[in-house]
């Protein structure tokens, strides 16, 4: 398990668990990092210096929570679903402005992040 990222919860909102993920976006950029998803918006802090800022030029869907961690509002995910076969295990966000991200963990199971994301 990774780290609890440093965000500020908005009243009501509450952490539900955070993940060790690939992050692919839409026009297939790849950053790692960890996912943290509450019960109203998804965290993701990649691990190379300076890549929020690539990730926010790649999506409308996306803005900075502060320097180095993005935030998606659950407002804007129309639907997240597992996508598994022998070699990884995704979860495909599919977004308002009809773009699809996707959070890869590999060979580790993708289960509990669709719940926590569709959990609101």
């Amino acid at each position: 398990m990774c780290k609890i990222l440093d965000v500020t919860l908005s009243a009501g909102e509450t952490i539900i668990d955070v993940w060790d993920v690939y992050y692919t976006l839409n026009d297939n950029l790849m950053f790692f990092g960890a996912l943290l998803v509450t019960t109203k918006r998804l965290f993701f802090e990649p691990k190379a210096e300076n890549a929020a800022l690539d990730i926010i030029r790649s999506s409308s869907a996306i803005t900075l929570h502060k320097p180095g961690i993005i935030e998606i509002s659950k407002e804007s995910i129309v639907r997240s679903e597992p996508q598994k076969n022998n070699f990884s295990n995704k979860v495909a966000l599919h977004l308002n402005n009809n773009e699809m991200h996707i959070f890869d963990r590999c060979m580790l199971p993708v289960e509990k992040i669709v719940s926590a994301i569709n959990l609101v």
